[in-house]
């Protein structure tokens, strides 16, 4: 049955741009982790050659977008003449070799990583730089397969240590990131309790709660045992037990 023209615009009312943006991002995600499950149950040749090839096909994105944004940096330090003419993209057969160029390291490197990871069964620093590494040693070997062999080398050994050092990098900031991610959604489990032990001059005891995980979401359920198992003094265990049972607010489950 067809819906009548109020109904309509009230469903439209209530679906904003950020909802389907959300969505979308849920759907990714999904999507994702689907993958990602998918990818960890198959042989490791398998896992490595489609990494690579997943890897190669984000390089060809990125190296599409390096090789239009170098142009237009550059321009800004020309004279004024030349930035007119300079702005325009270079001509297609132009951001071929750059395109291939990170295509190439970006796919070795995740099949690098795929392989590491599953010998070493880490995921760290040391294997994302070794990987970076020797993505960038092979594809500089490609490149510059008709020089010398003193030129080749070294070629091969800068490109792989800077590749290196730019993997390193980045895995280190996604840590931070991850970490810091962590810490904040940490952060809020603590919010009542924090506020709690402030009002009650016993803030000194909030290490205590972390340690035994006496959350925001443990409130409610406090007993004499569990903050005593925490190590918190008994006239304290008593005040904090008395001020749940005084604030509904306390006493709510999440």
């Amino acid at each position: 049955m067809m819906k009548n023209k109020g109904e309509i615009m009230e469903v439209s009312k209530g679906f904003s741009p950020q909802d389907a943006i959300a969505q979308l991002q849920i759907c990714m995600k999904d999507m994702e982790k689907g993958f990602q499950e998918w990818v960890s149950k198959q042989s490791l040749p398998m896992e490595a050659a489609t990494l690579t090839l997943m890897g190669t096909v984000q390089g060809v994105g990125i190296g599409c977008v390096v090789s239009t944004v170098i142009p237009i940096v550059a321009s800004v330090f020309k004279p004024r003449s030349a930035a007119v003419t300079s702005l325009k993209p270079p001509p297609p057969m132009n951001r071929i070799p750059i395109i291939a160029d990170i295509a190439i390291m970006t796919g070795l490197n995740e099949g690098f990583a795929c392989v590491l990871k599953r010998m070493t069964g880490k995921n760290d620093i040391h294997n994302s730089m070794v990987a970076g590494f020797g993505a960038g040693a092979l594809s500089s070997i490609i490149k510059n397969m008709g020089c010398s062999p003193n030129l080749q080398a070294a070629y091969m050994v800068q490109t792989g240590v800077i590749f290196a050092i730019f993997q390193g990098a980045l895995f280190t900031s996604a840590q931070h990131k991850t970490a810091k991610s962590t810490h904040s959604k940490e952060e809020t489990l603590y919010t009542k309790t924090k506020s709690m032990l402030t009002t009650l001059g016993y803030q000194n005891y909030e290490r205590n709660f972390r340690k035994g995980l006496l959350s925001d979401i443990t409130l409610p359920l406090l007993t004499d045992m569990a903050l005593r198992d925490v190590n918190i003094p008994p006239g304290a265990r008593l005040v904090i037990l008395d001020h749940i049972q005084k604030e509904p607010e306390l006493r709510k489950r999440l």
